[in-house]
């Protein structure tokens, strides 16, 4: 696997890690894809289509990832999110934190470090909060 993962800003979980070559994006590729991974191994496929519980699974079954990689963790939390279940979704988030860091290039071309950007999903959590006299 090349220096970067690649980061795909956009839809309903607002980021989405993939890898795919940066000239790939140049020319226009149609679809992010998962190099250095096997496919679907990061759930992106399931995750861009809203297919939380089928990502949820793949990231799961650690099928060409492994248990640490903060790529899978951040996925895995996004997934988490989709499916309502925050509290997993914070403990993905957290553990991609705790992970050996990685740069992520993001789709606008900028570089930030897994842990910036499992920060940033993790604050985009939702929280409740509640009164008490």
């Amino acid at each position: 696997m090349g220096k970067y993962r690649y980061l795909l800003s956009g839809a309903a979980v607002a980021t989405v890690l993939f890898s795919a070559p940066v000239s790939a994006h140049a020319q226009g590729a149609a679809a992010p894809t998962e190099i250095g991974y096997g496919t679907g191994s990061l759930g992106v496929a399931a995750l861009m289509d809203g297919q939380y519980d089928r990502a949820a699974a793949r990231l799961n079954s650690l099928d060409g990832t492994t248990a640490g990689d903060p790529a899978r963790l951040i996925n895995l939390g996004h997934a988490y999110a989709g499916m309502g279940r925050i509290k997993d979704a914070d403990a993905a988030y957290r553990a991609a934190i705790k992970a050996m860091p990685v740069d992520l290039q993001m789709a606008d071309g900028s570089i930030a470090s897994s842990r910036t950007v499992a920060r940033m999903a993790l604050k985009r959590l939702p929280r409740t909060t509640y009164a008490a006299r």
